[in-house]
């Protein structure tokens, strides 16, 4: 059996802990919230994988903010989109459940529709792949593109670093300079 944790924004990785080690359960996921303070470090994923460990114990971690899951994973812990993939059953492993698909396309040669096909089976063929797991969505507010994270450490962020990266990284620093800006009130008019 697998118990589930539900963490607040503002838990600690100390009151994370001791609720790992008051748990008798072998198996223990952790749900984080947007903006959790445990998801600012991966230090802090590793922390609870070693006090996990020298408890015979194995943490996942669930949350739906990519950038959480990025540093769990690189501390060497599952992650999960939601509590329903986590308690999903296992998928089979990918070169035997791909190894005896045949892909065919029945319908009429001259279907508009048929311009898509190609695109449709390279999303299956992807999805099917070891690259499944690096799958991630670009963090650009107006974005959305989906891409491969093949870097080394696996915390890429944005689809291209040229166009969104550089876009987000302008906007916190103009918000940033807004924020520092000394305000000057206007005096009154006599």
């Amino acid at each position: 059996m697998a118990a589930i944790v539900y963490l607040d924004v503002d838990d600690e990785i100390t009151s994370a802990a001791a609720r790992i080690r008051a748990l008798e359960d072998e198996r223990i996921a952790l749900v984080l919230p947007l903006g959790s303070r445990l998801a600012t470090s991966r230090i802090n994923f590793r922390l609870l994988a070693r006090e996990a460990e020298a408890r015979g114990k194995r943490i996942e971690v669930i949350t739906n903010d990519a950038s959480a899951r990025a540093l769990a994973a690189s501390a060497g812990l599952p992650t999960h989109v939601s509590v329903a993939a986590f308690e999903a059953p296992p998928a089979p492993p990918g070169p035997r459940a791909t190894a005896s698909l045949k892909w065919r396309w029945r319908g009429i040669p001259g279907n508009l529709e048929s311009i898509l096909w190609p695109v449709v089976r390279a999303a299956a063929n992807l999805l099917t792949s070891p690259d499944a797991g690096r799958l991630r969505m670009c963090a650009g507010p107006d974005c959305g593109w989906l891409y491969v994270d093949r870097s080394r450490n696996g915390l890429r962020r944005w689809c291209e670093m040229e166009t969104c990266g550089t876009l987000e990284k302008s906007r916190r620093r103009a918000a940033r300079r807004h924020r520092e800006r000394p305000r000057v009130r206007a005096r009154p008019k006599r």
